[in-house]
């Protein structure tokens, strides 16, 4: 008998621990699949897929979860709009900007945040700030170009280190006009 009170302590014990305990990874991938299954509003059987949490502590967690994707919506500050200020696109009279622009609002059977992406890469090749920008734009543009970078670097960068060396050597030649030797007339 006294063992199974000890057991019921220890459960309740640990059922007390997983109702105070913050959620983990794993919980809130759990928790966007079970959304993604059933929808916000269906708690009842979102707090069945985690039978140690009760039905108010899941919509707690469905709450703050969607006030921080309120909070996160958009960027006030790309770090994108320093590399514009760097000089890279000063000429934008390429018709890059135009497919750029052409793709962003043309490109229905592609997903949202494409066209968002395609609609920022047509802004920064303007040299225009970046407006509205989401978050998941901004880390799927930066995905990317890491992505092209380790792809495209190792195949040219022999080349690349050469031009580089060439500007370097031609930038500290030194030229000189030719040597003009003064004529000193003697006239005695």
């Amino acid at each position: 008998m006294s063992d199974d009170i000890n057991q019921n302590s220890s459960q309740s014990n640990t059922n007390t621990y997983y109702k105070r305990k913050n959620w983990d990874e794993q919980e809130k991938t759990i928790l966007l699949r079970a959304l993604k299954k059933y929808g916000y509003k269906d708690i009842e059987n979102i707090a069945k897929e985690f039978p140690y949490k009760t039905p108010a502590a899941v919509r707690t967690m469905i709450n703050k979860l969607h006030l921080a994707a309120k909070k996160n919506y958009t960027v006030k500050k790309v770090q994108l709009d320093e590399w514009l200020k760097s000089g890279y696109f000063n000429n934008t009279d390429t018709m890059i900007p135009e497919a750029l622009k052409i793709i962003s609002e043309y490109n229905y059977f592609n997903k949202f945040y494409s066209r968002a992406l395609y609609d920022l890469l047509h802004r920064i090749t303007q040299g225009q700030p970046a407006v509205d920008v989401t978050q998941m734009t901004v880390e799927t543009l930066l995905y990317t170009l890491n992505q092209v970078t380790h792809e495209v670097w190792p195949s040219c960068e022999k080349q690349a280190y050469a031009y580089v060396e060439k500007l370097e050597q031609s930038k500290s030649r030194k030229v000189y006009p030719p040597h003009r030797s003064k004529r000193i007339n003697n006239t005695s």
